[in-house]
């Protein structure tokens, strides 16, 4: 998940700080840099602030796949087999 300081983090979008008693919104690292919505990975933002965001719904989307394919690992310990899996499974989010 992103690092949240309430009090010092600035809103990805706005550029405000994120105070103690804001709505936040905030995503793990899910997508590579290269990707479109790439600048929501890995950042938070006042929930007022995405909720206005023309790529919320996408991304969004692209969250809720992501998370569905992780969930949807397989039970094989870590090791070669494991980044095997992991490199084919999430190729379109790098």
């Amino acid at each position: 998940m992103a690092i949240l300081i309430r009090g010092a983090s600035k809103c990805s979008l706005c550029g405000a700080t994120i105070k103690h008693a804001d709505s936040v919104v905030a995503f793990p690292a899910f997508l590579g840099r290269k990707q479109r919505l790439a600048k929501y990975s890995d950042a938070s933002f006042h929930e007022h602030c995405f909720d206005k965001c023309p790529d919320k719904e996408a991304v969004f989307a692209m969250y809720e796949k992501w998370c569905a394919i992780w969930d949807s690992r397989p039970n094989i310990p870590y090791g070669p087999a494991a980044d095997e899996w992991v490199s084919k499974s999430f190729k379109e989010f790098e």
